[in-house]
């Protein structure tokens, strides 16, 4: 696999890590040519790492399955959902981790 830095990550530390830019809420940015700092930053972190996960899947896909394969991309967490214009993810599940613990969680009790 791959780890991949969160979005909300990317916001906090360039905040943190420089002298004057902002925190944001982050949003799909209309055009990807910011004409304040605001825009640009929308820009450079939701589109910065849109091409970061898109370059990443079709990586993997091609390592993991070959040059032909289609496989599933599931878009998690509550961010996910910045992306969905992009037609990204097959499907959109924000809380399949939660899910997952639930499933966790009833197969320990079980067995306890």
């Amino acid at each position: 696999g791959a780890i991949l830095p969160g979005i909300n990550l990317w916001s906090a530390m360039l905040a943190r890590r420089t002298a004057r830019l902002p925190v944001v809420d982050l949003r799909p940015p209309r055009v990807a040519l910011g004409r304040s700092t605001v825009d640009g930053l929308h820009s450079g972190i939701v589109i910065g790492h849109l091409g970061a996960i898109r370059e990443l899947t079709q990586r993997l896909a091609r390592e993991a399955f070959g040059p032909r394969a289609k496989p599933a991309i599931i878009g998690t967490g509550g961010q996910a959902g910045l992306f969905a214009r992009e037609k990204l993810f097959t499907l959109h599940a924000p809380d399949l981790i939660l899910h997952g613990l639930r499933q966790f969680a009833a197969i320990s009790a079980n067995h306890a």
